[in-house]
């Protein structure tokens, strides 16, 4: 998918190359494809079967784990944590309730989680349906970051079908439904700090 983009933007970037002298953008990235374990046996009747989260990159900074999520008919779709001295931030990728995500996350810093309003949306019954096997509710997230025991939950890449501005505060309230720790319905360049720890890397 990669080199096709490459390729789809080929004419453009040769421009730049020849006439600004900028940096060929194939030498900045090294993309490779998350594999999963032996034994994780998905179908396109459960393409987020209950699993163990695992590691896909490890060194002296960071630890990053995924796990597969349920999104619809979409495979692989997966969520990801990232475990530092610092802390740890989970993001949960596109997906509906999902246990595999609450596992992984654990007692994270901070849970970067998505959502979707569909009151009053007026959604067919395949729509609706497609949605909500898809997307997590506004007043569902929380339970999810409870079940979690997650330490900070950020609402992102939202949409509210049924009003054409996301009411922040009502969705704050919505998302705090069920969970007792910090919600923030994020923004754009929003910036969170962790919280340092001196035990060093982990899920403690």
């Amino acid at each position: 998918m990669t080199q096709s983009l490459h390729t789809a933007y080929a004419y453009s970037m040769n421009v730049f190359l020849r006439d600004m002298n900028v940096v060929d953008i194939r030498t900045l990235m090294d993309v490779r494809d998350v594999a999963l374990p032996a034994g994780v046996h998905a179908t396109y009747l459960d393409t987020a079967p209950r699993m163990r989260p695992f590691t896909i990159f490890s060194d002296d900074k960071v630890t990053v784990t995924a796990t597969l999520v349920p999104h619809g008919p979409v495979f692989p779709a997966y969520a990801f944590r990232s475990d530092t001295e610092y802390g740890s931030v989970t993001f949960s990728g596109d997906t509906r309730h999902s246990d595999n995500l609450i596992e992984m996350a654990e007692r994270t810093d901070l849970l970067v989680y998505e959502a979707i309003g569909v009151k009053g949306a007026g959604l067919g019954e395949a729509s609706l349906d497609h949605m909500l096997q898809s997307h997590v509710e506004s007043d569902k997230v929380g339970l999810v970051a409870d079940a979690a025991h997650a330490r900070h939950l950020v609402v992102s890449h939202y949409a509210d079908l049924g009003a054409a501005k996301v009411d922040t505060n009502q969705w704050r309230r919505d998302a705090q439904q069920g969970y007792r720790g910090e919600v923030t319905i994020g923004q754009d360049l929003d910036r969170f700090n962790l919280p340092l720890r001196n035990k060093g890397r982990g899920r403690g």
